[in-house]
């Protein structure tokens, strides 16, 4: 996410958030949440937020990023900025994938 203020401010929040084609969000934290000290940021600059696996199952899905003050006025919000769509070739119910295995004993 790339942002630009007119003039460096020290309440901004960054998040995202992850709904499912019906509307059920899958996901959501901001960095306020999280807890995370922002550095100086200037006016200008990149948000960069990595997701190692989320492990989500068959279905259609959009993304949301926000830029925001922790009262939740908006700088910069985008609504579903970004729809995708997960396939599997098997059919898991549901709506993630955890990691998990089975084990058996006789």
């Amino acid at each position: 996410m790339r942002y630009k203020f007119n003039e460096p401010t020290s309440d901004l929040v960054f998040g995202v958030g992850i709904h499912r084609a019906d509307g059920v969000q899958i996901f959501g934290t901001n960095t306020d949440i999280e807890r995370i000290k922002l550095p100086e940021l200037g006016t200008t600059g990149e948000v960069h937020f990595d997701i190692k696996r989320l492990g989500l199952l068959d279905g259609n899905y959009t993304l949301d990023v926000a830029a925001h003050r922790s009262d939740g006025y908006p700088y910069d919000y985008h609504q579903r900025a970004i729809k995708f769509s997960v396939r599997w070739p098997e059919k898991q119910v549901g709506v993630c994938l955890p990691e998990h295995s089975w084990s058996f004993k006789r």
